[in-house]
């Protein structure tokens, strides 16, 4: 009896999940996702290059930050 009910249940239905099958290779196929998780194995497998690129992006950010700063002041020098 117990045979006869679970061997019945477990024939799948190939039409059932035909919508999330699609989903996923739609997801799968997706060009700019392949590319960014390639880009990201390749630069960032060890977590020292990610920190690196944070130290090297708030370096550029106080370099643009202290360049701005030095050009509007001297700005207001000139008006005055």
């Amino acid at each position: 009896m117990f045979i006869y009910y679970s061997s019945k249940d477990l024939v799948p239905n190939p039409h059932s999940y035909a919508k999330v099958k699609g989903k996923i290779e739609r997801h799968y196929t997706n060009k700019a996702k392949i590319w960014i998780a390639e880009w990201l194995h390749a630069h960032f497998s060890s977590p020292w290059t990610f920190l690196a690129f944070l130290a090297a992006v708030f370096a550029l950010a106080l370099s643009s930050i202290q360049t701005y700063l030095a050009l509007s002041s001297g700005d207001e020098k000139k008006h005055n």
